[in-house]
This record gives C-alpha cells, structure tokens and sequence, in this order.
C-alpha cells in the first residue's frame, strides 16, 4: 500500500525538486580536501529567492526554484546579511532518487530524522496527500559554502560577447579531441554575436582545431 505524506513546513524540515538536485548535482566536488564542496547547497536569498548551487571550483551550476519550495529556520547552517541555507549531502544515484512517478518527484527531508522522503507531486506542490515512492538519507555538511555569486560574470561588461550553442555540439569536439588525449582542454573564442565560434584544443591534440556555428537562443 502506497504512503500519503503531507509536506509540513516547520522549523527542521526542507521541500525541494528532486530534478533540480539531479541537474546541479552535476558541478558538485568530489575532492576531499575541500569537503565543503561535496554537497548542493541550498539557499534562500532575500532577493532571489531559494535556489540550489554546486561547484567543484571550474563549473558551477545553479537554479532557482519554484514556488512551493521551503526551508526551515533550524534547516540552515550558514547566514550571511542576505542569505540564509546550508550544504545538502546525499547519493544522487540511489533508487529512490531515480523514481519514475507521473508527476514530478520532490524532496521532503527532515533534519531531526536525516531522512529524506521522495514525492510524487501531482498539480501544486503544496496541495495535501502526495504518494511516497522512495526514502533515503542524507546529511548536512559542517562547512561554510563560499560566495559563489562572486564568480558569475557580468552580463554585457567589458569586452564580453554573448553566444548560444547547441552543448551536444560541444560533446562532438570534445569527443574529437579524446582521440589525442584523455583530459582535453579548448578555448572558444567569437569575434560578435552570431559569428562562427573558434575551437582551439591543447598541444596534445597535435592542431586539431574546430569551429561550432551558434543557434538562437
């Protein structure tokens, strides 16, 4: 028999889309020494909004999320003047982070348990009644996660130029690029917006070069 769980908000609980989990997860550290980057972390901004940020110091990946999304006063580890969360430790590639529902799946976890309920929401994430399709555990990491905004660049300054490309496109080069060595590297360089985008790889691709022809975005 299914479980019925009703997400309650309160001081030690947290209600995230286990998708965004899955997708930012991917820029999520796994060397040791900075243990403080081996988990999501998950924050609410005065300005805006929760959102969910990893990075293993050269990608960083982060969402906002939507509305319905919570975390408890007693959730969180770190507080800045503007910001208020903490570091999500689990194993994104446990079953129950893999459940297919027909609807979309979140997390409901609690700190005073260090269970994470899986969800099947159907229609709004807050509505009542949401059928229980996985249960695993997690952890909060003891570490202050550092000011990621500080790295975002700034949209239009300087000599930057915006372009669009198709990342399966990228997945072509770098496949490419693999034929010469294991770890390739490139810079993409375009002259303005729309152009042909260069692709230069390291010595170790022997001139191997490539161009990618941007899309609309």
């Amino acid at each position: 028999m299914t479980k019925t769980v009703t997400p309650t908000e309160t001081a030690t609980t947290f209600f995230i889309p286990a998708d965004s989990v899955r997708a930012v997860w991917n820029a999520v550290s796994t060397e040791k020494t900075r243990y403080y980057l081996n988990g999501l972390y998950v924050e609410t901004h005065d300005r805006d909004g929760m959102q969910v940020i990893a990075t293993d110091g050269h990608v960083l990946l982060h969402q906002a999320l939507p509305e319905g999304a919570f975390m408890g006063a007693k959730v969180h580890t770190q507080a800045a003047q503007f910001d208020r969360g903490f570091i999500l430790s689990l194993d994104p590639t446990d079953k129950s982070m893999k459940a297919k529902t027909i609807g979309d799946a979140w997390l409901y976890g609690d700190t005073e348990t260090g269970i994470i309920q899986v969800l099947d929401v159907r229609g709004e994430p807050d509505d009542a009644g949401h059928d229980r399709v996985g249960v695993l555990e997690f952890n909060r990491i003891d570490g202050n996660f550092p000011d990621w905004r500080r790295v975002l660049p700034r949209a239009g300054s300087g000599d930057c130029v915006p372009v669009c490309v198709n990342l399966a496109k990228l997945a072509q080069m770098q496949a490419a690029a693999k034929v010469f060595v294991t770890h390739p590297h490139a810079r993409i360089t375009a002259a303005y917006a729309g152009d042909p985008m260069l692709v230069e790889f390291n010595d170790a691709c022997r001139g191997l070069r490539g161009v990618v022809m941007p899309i609309r975005f």
